[in-house]
C-alpha cells in the first residue's frame, strides 16, 4: 500500500508519495503545489540515459516543481523504470493524474531521456496540452557521432534494442503528436545536438525550437555544455508562455 507524507515548505504544498515495491508498482511521484488555486498540471521526468532512477535522479526536476508551483501549477516530479519499461510508467504517470486533477489539464516537462520518453506519451494520450523537451533525441537511430554521440547511441541501445531504435523514435510518431511542443537545446551539446529537435519540430505543425547559447550556468539536460543566464530566461519565457496558453 502506498503511504503519503505531506510537507509544507516555501509557500506550497509537497506531497510525496512513495509506492509500493514490485514489478507493477507505481512509479515514485512528488506533487508540489501551489499556496492558491491550481492553474494546471505539469509532470516532470528527470534524465538519465534511460537508466538513472529513484530520489536522486528525481532531484534534478524538484527546481523546476518549485519554479512551476509558484508560477501557480501542480508539479508532478515522477520517476521511471530504466530501459523501455520507462515508457510504461511515464503513460501511467499521466493517466494517473488525468484521474486526480479531472478539472486541470495537463502539460508535461522532461529532461534529456526523460523528455523522450514523454514525446512518447504525447502520441499515445492526444489530450496532453503541451510538451517542453530539453535536449530529448526524437530519432534514436541517427544518434551518434564523437564520443559523447556514441555514448547517448549506446545508452539508447541499451534500453530499447538497436532493431527497435526506430520504433523508439518520436519522429516516426509525429502524426499522432497533438500537444503544442517546446523544444530546447544547448547549441553545442554533442550528444543530443539541436538537429535531433528540428527533425521533429519539422513533422509536428506550430512546434518551436529554441536553441540556447553557452554559458555558465549549469544544467544536467545540457550533457556537459552550460548555458548562459540570457538564454535561461529567454526559456523561462518560453516556457511559461507556452504552459499560460494551453493550460487556460
Amino acid at each position: 500500500m502506498a503511504r503519503l507524507r505531506l510537507i509544507a515548505t516555501a509557500g506550497v504544498l509537497a506531497l510525496a508519495l512513495t509506492a509500493a515495491s514490485g514489478a507493477d508498482a507505481a512509479p515514485l511521484r512528488k506533487v508540489t503545489r501551489p499556496s492558491g488555486k491550481a492553474r494546471g498540471v505539469v509532470l516532470l521526468f528527470h534524465g538519465g540515459g534511460w537508466v538513472a532512477t529513484g530520489r536522486t535522479a528525481m532531484a534534478e526536476m524538484n527546481p523546476t516543481a518549485r519554479r512551476l508551483a509558484r508560477l501557480g501549477y501542480v508539479a508532478v516530479n515522477a520517476d521511471y523504470s530504466a530501459g523501455a519499461r520507462g515508457l510504461h510508467d511515464v503513460v501511467a504517470t499521466y493517466d494517473w493524474a488525468a484521474r486526480r486533477w479531472r478539472k486541470l489539464r495537463i502539460c508535461a516537462e522532461g529532461s534529456s531521456s526523460g523528455g523522450h520518453l514523454a514525446l512518447l506519451m504525447a502520441a499515445r494520450r492526444p489530450r496532453l496540452r503541451c510538451m517542453v523537451a530539453l535536449s530529448s533525441p526524437s530519432n534514436l537511430a541517427t544518434l551518434g557521432g564523437g564520443p559523447n554521440g556514441d555514448r547517448a547511441r549506446s545508452l539508447a541501445i541499451r534500453a530499447f534494442g538497436e532493431e527497435n531504435l526506430a520504433r523508439y523514435s518520436p519522429v516516426n510518431q509525429a502524426d499522432r503528436i497533438e500537444a503544442d511542443l517546446l523544444l530546447v537545446n544547448a547549441r553545442r551539446d554533442a550528444a543530443v545536438p539541436p538537429e535531433q529537435a528540428f527533425a521533429l519540430a519539422d513533422l509536428v505543425p506550430g512546434t518551436t525550437s529554441l536553441v540556447l547559447s553557452t554559458g555558465q550556468v549549469s544544467v544536467l539536460w545540457g550533457h556537459g555544455e552550460g548555458i548562459s543566464t540570457v538564454s535561461m530566461s529567454r526559456f523561462y519565457g518560453y516556457e511559461r508562455d507556452l504552459m499560460r496558453s494551453s493550460l487556460r
